[in-house]
């Protein structure tokens, strides 16, 4: 089977710019402006259908990524001006981690009076938030990366904040939160998985950046994951 398997991928051929056209989607649904300007001249692609409302996104994403919450915000209502109003998740994050920045500029009296003017009032209407408040007000005893919320803190934490809104605003428009790249990957798991139970023997990719196919007769499908 698993041989039979390779004879009929190497009969597969993709449709021309399939590949160019998954990138280009990937890169205008993250909010890659630049990337994907750039992309689509290079691959010759069409550019963006909506252009200026991509900048706009990849402003946002940039802000957050630089610790300015304020000021995506602002640009978010100038993009949507009921966005907020509509999805208090997308608002309760942007102020709980402006919140943060201020907690990481070592601003404790300009953390407390944000905290229970801004976020405090947020975390009344939805209680489940209140967590992850009390999370980051450890933060003001033990402002340092290695305590337990340090991760708070890091770079990550921003891009985390910056990908949870880009994805917000997507969906407000009526697009799927996840590129197709991402549903293609999801579905390649998925295939992978059902085949491997019904014949090991069938190839398997391991590695999404190589993407080689990998055939280990011994890998029963639990330990699939196995590199």
């Amino acid at each position: 089977m698993g041989e039979e398997w390779r004879l009929k991928m190497g009969e597969t051929a993709l449709p021309e710019g399939a590949v160019d056209a998954l990138v280009m989607d990937y890169l205008a649904r993250e909010g890659y402006a630049d990337a994907a300007s750039a992309f689509a001249e290079e691959a010759r692609q069409p550019p963006p259908h909506d252009s200026t409302h991509l900048e706009m996104r990849g402003s946002i994403i940039q802000h957050l990524n630089d610790g300015q919450c304020e000021a995506a915000a602002a640009k978010l209502n100038e993009l949507d001006p009921e966005l907020l109003d509509r999805n208090q998740s997308v608002a309760f994050a942007l102020k709980l981690q402006n919140l943060i920045e201020l907690v990481r500029g070592g601003d404790l009296a300009g953390s407390l009076e944000y905290a229970h003017e801004e976020v405090v009032p947020l975390c009344e209407k939805e209680p489940e938030y209140l967590e992850q408040l009390e999370q980051v007000m450890t933060l003001l005893a033990f402002p340092d990366k290695d305590s337990p919320v340090g991760h708070l803190l890091d770079e990550a934490e921003r891009r985390r904040v910056a990908s949870f809104v880009n994805r917000s605003i997507v969906t407000s428009l009526g697009d799927a939160s996840d590129s197709k790249l991402v549903e293609l990957f999801r579905l390649l798991e998925s295939a992978q998985e059902k085949g491997s139970v019904q014949d090991p023997s069938i190839p398997h990719v391991t590695n999404l950046i190589s993407a080689e196919p990998l055939v280990d007769m011994e890998l029963g499908p639990v330990n699939r994951s196995r590199s």
